[in-house]
């Protein structure tokens, strides 16, 4: 667009070549038409002028314009022709010139939204640029995020299969001391009847047949807890009672070196489709808390009792103690990864945490805990 020096010489131009043209035309009269001069110049001022400008020089125009037909008006044929002529140019005057800005004024109009759209593309393309720079950075975030998470989820675990072998290896060490004791005594006999009448062939029969069940009792002790470790790598149907039995055979020894009786009460024989390591797992970790709280609270008379049946088309075994139970402020968080009212050296917390990650995301079912008559209930629902 032209600047306002430049709109005050166009004017002024523009005015001047109007009243030259009128002048023009009057001095040719009816000899030569001069009338698209008139609309070639009011063309390049509306192209180059705003609305006001352009209707104040087509009226300057026409003006001259219809006094010039006023003075040749005796070259018409008839005195009312040149009142049409005069209204019809005049008219066509501010229609064209009308029309010239008009067009000139869309004509900026789309280039103000060509270059609104330009502006707009180059900010979507640059938006579109952070946004990928964003992406990308929210990917790695994102990745080192879960890696973090696995990172930790694996510690858990680590940490967990830890502390349920430190407790296995406790109740290797007193399903073993049985049978090592008879052992002992086996082997002491041989050099105390050596010298006797009584060592003979059926003596070392009998005590080396005796050593051998001792030994054989042991090596099953140790495959049963090589299995209870053997991840399940399909889910399968299997008895609840069956894997109770199991677990309650790794720990009976336990159990009764700390005076604590079981109750065993089962109503049905639930089935579970899962998997049958783990739901030990969590049955061994429920009566090893139950365990230490007995022991704890040096409970009199101390007393597990396990209840199996089945309600509305799911299996239940709830785990019950008489320890007094827990307290109310924290009941809310024994769940909780880490969180253990026992010493450092007693627990580290992840035990019930990692049980009922099996029992809820593993095997889809409902580990939950409350308080029932003089003790804690555990309640396992799959």
């Amino acid at each position: 667009m032209p600047n306002n020096s430049e709109h005050k010489i166009l004017l002024i131009f523009s005015t001047v070549l109007i009243v030259l043209l009128g002048y023009l035309n009057y001095i040719l009269r009816g000899g030569f038409n001069l009338f698209p001069l008139y609309l070639i110049l009011l063309a390049i001022v509306a192209w180059k002028e705003n609305l006001l400008n352009t209707m104040l020089l087509s009226s300057l125009a026409g003006v001259i314009l219809i006094v010039k037909i006023f003075h040749t008006q005796h070259f018409y044929a008839n005195e009312y022709l040149y009142y049409w002529d005069g209204l019809v140019k005049f008219s066509l005057l501010f229609i064209m010139s009308y029309g010239f800005w008009k067009i000139r004024h869309l004509m900026h109009i789309r280039d103000e939204i060509n270059l609104e759209l330009k502006q707009a593309m180059a900010s979507l393309a640059a938006a579109n640029g952070e946004l990928n720079v964003l992406n990308s950075s929210l990917e790695i975030r994102v990745a080192k995020a879960v890696d973090e998470l696995r990172e930790k989820d694996n510690m858990l675990i680590l940490e967990y299969r830890q502390a349920l072998m430190g407790k296995m290896i406790n109740n290797i060490a007193h399903q073993w001391r049985q049978p090592l004791n008879a052992l002992g005594l086996v082997v002491q006999q041989v050099p105390l009847y050596y010298d006797s009448n009584e060592f003979d062939k059926e003596f070392i029969e009998t005590n080396t047949a005796m050593a051998m069940k001792l030994i054989q009792h042991m090596s099953r002790t140790i495959d049963d807890f090589r299995n209870f470790f053997r991840s399940d790598k399909e889910a399968s149907i299997f008895g609840v009672n069956q894997v109770i039995s199991q677990v309650l055979s790794l720990v009976e020894e336990t159990f009764k070196h700390d005076n604590i009786g079981i109750a065993l009460n089962p109503e049905s024989d639930p089935m579970v489709n899962g998997y049958p390591n783990e739901y030990a797992q969590v049955l061994l970790n429920v009566l090893m808390n139950a365990r230490d709280a007995l022991t704890a609270q040096n409970v009199d008379n101390a007393l597990i009792s396990i209840r199996s049946f089945s309600e509305a088309g799911k299996s239940v075994v709830t785990i019950t103690d008489n320890a007094g139970g827990i307290a109310e402020e924290i009941l809310g968080k024994i769940f909780d990864p880490y969180f253990t009212t026992k010493g450092p050296d007693k627990g580290t917390g992840i035990g019930l945490y990692m049980s009922k990650t099996i029992i809820d995301k593993n095997m889809g079912g409902l580990l939950t805990a409350r308080n029932a008559g003089s003790g804690a209930e555990f309640r396992i629902e799959v």
